[in-house]
């Protein structure tokens, strides 16, 4: 029962959000506000779903499995517990400092470039590390999520402040001081709450880790190429996927893109035709436009290179992926399930009805019922473009002083991290919790003092800012 803990928690969302298609209207803002009536969630709507779902995010449920089946490619090689070894032996007497860069690091990803479901892509190898060097499982999530969240509590440059700045039109380096406060401040509470658990469970071993980190084998096989590889992987994700032209104003990656789909041999566009129209067609898909959709081949090629590179069998290489998307299935149906609730949602837009009523509760902006908007609109939601736009649209019809929108933004930012480090329709929590099997129960328990002292200090920072403005 333990193994479907989190089965339970999304369930109960998604049954959550069918009984209010049938309590509460459903509306729309296009330039003004439409009563639609109510459009409930019927039961053959249900079976309907889960196909808009696959089309419309189908290709983040291929990634987690590519994702996986990459994973099993490396224990196929023989060098990936071998590499663990020898970076658990590096950190040896130092693991706090392993846990306090390893927080640094993905949480600057998070707040620079963006990423959230993409650091799925190495949070596999972190997790095996952290069980390596005898801490437990809550420490891991704690590493990983916890780290990614603080990323989003203080996004400097990522999709959480472009899609924000866009709707509200907002330049990227507004309130940008603000936002590194809030990024540090949040850095130090993640990472004293991260140790000082990580302290007092610290032991040489756990029976619980076993199946995180693969069995010992001897070989006499380098590791270098697995490590070149992989790290080629992670720095391509990370530089398709950031923002360059939008948030840094750099042109290098289009220009390069351009030239690449322009390119002609005898009058035939190798690049273009080999590439695929989709990336380098009649508008080339630069670095920074990416999505996961695109890191799927890339990933597949790599799997590829690794088999060909270690001459692993067909027949294992193929039992060595299907094992990885084995243990990634689980995960993935959870995932799938709550990019349901978000089209479940977006079809029956009950939302706004509740947002319009809330907004009302004040006169003019208000910082209470602006943060209870933003956190009703981040469980309902886990992709903020989504959860934001219909509210912040409706928001700036009826409050036109554009000098409260950067307050507004902040608002959002802060409180969508802070219920993505709880909610049960949180993609990035539950995906990593449900892989590590640690129940509901047992994260609250651990993390609701960081949830606590996040929304103080987001409340500290709201009200000193509406003072200022």
């Amino acid at each position: 029962m333990k193994k479907y803990n989190w089965l339970k928690w999304v369930l109960l969302s998604l049954l959550l959000v069918v009984l209010l298609s049938w309590i509460i209207p459903a509306a729309q803002f296009q330039g003004n506000f439409i009563d639609l009536g109510r459009t409930q969630i019927g039961l053959f709507d249900l079976g309907t779903y889960p196909l808009v779902c696959l089309m419309y995010f189908g290709y983040i449920a291929l990634f987690m499995l590519c994702v996986g089946g990459l994973y099993g490619i490396l224990n196929q090689t023989g060098v990936y517990r071998k590499l663990l070894d020898k970076l658990a032996d590096l950190f040896k007497g130092r693991e706090s400092i392993f846990l306090m860069v390893t927080i640094l690091i993905i949480t600057l990803l998070t707040s620079i470039s963006g990423l959230t479901v993409g650091l799925f892509l190495i949070f596999p190898l972190i997790i095996s590390l952290i069980l390596l060097m005898g801490y437990n499982k809550i420490v891991a999530a704690s590493v990983t999520v916890g780290s990614m969240v603080i990323g989003i509590f203080g996004n400097l440059f990522g999709s959480t402040t472009s899609n924000l700045n866009d709707i509200l039109s907002l330049p990227y380096k507004e309130e940008i001081v603000t936002k590194i406060i809030l990024l540090v401040i949040g850095l130090v509470l993640l990472i004293y709450h991260t140790l000082t658990y990580a302290k007092k469970v610290k032991s040489d071993s756990s029976v619980e880790s076993r199946e995180y980190i693969p069995e010992k084998v001897e070989t006499k096989k380098k590791i270098w190429p697995a490590v070149v590889l992989f790290d080629l992987l992670i720095l391509f994700v990370i530089l398709s996927l950031t923002d360059w032209q939008g948030a840094f104003k750099i042109d290098l990656f289009s220009d390069i893109t351009k030239k690449a789909a322009e390119f002609e041999i005898g009058g035939f566009p190798i690049f273009a035709k080999i590439l695929g129209s989709n990336l380098l067609g009649t508008t080339p898909l630069a670095f920074g436009s990416w999505t996961l959709r695109e890191i799927i081949p890339v990933i597949i090629i790599v799997c590829l290179l690794l088999v060909a590179v270690y001459r692993i069998k067909i027949k294992d290489a193929l039992d060595g992926f299907a094992s990885g998307m084995k243990k990634a299935l689980y995960p993935v149906l959870l995932v799938s399930i709550i990019y349901m609730i978000l089209i479940m949602t977006t079809y029956h837009p009950f939302q706004l009805v509740i947002y319009k009523s809330i907004f009302g509760l004040a006169n003019g902006f208000n910082v209470l019922t602006t943060s209870l908007v933003a956190i009703l609109s981040s469980f309902f939601n886990p992709e903020l473009l989504y959860g934001s736009e219909a509210s912040l649209r409706y928001f700036v019809s009826i409050i036109t002083n554009k000098e409260l929108y950067p307050i507004v933004e902040i608002i959002y930012q802060t409180l969508y991290a802070c219920v993505m480090l709880i909610a049960p329709t949180s993609v990035v929590l539950v995906g990593t919790l449900s892989y590590l099997k640690v129940p509901y129960k047992n994260w609250l328990g651990y993390v609701w003092k960081l949830l606590l002292e996040l929304v103080v200090i987001a409340f500290i920072v709201f009200t000193i800012l509406t003072v200022v403005n």
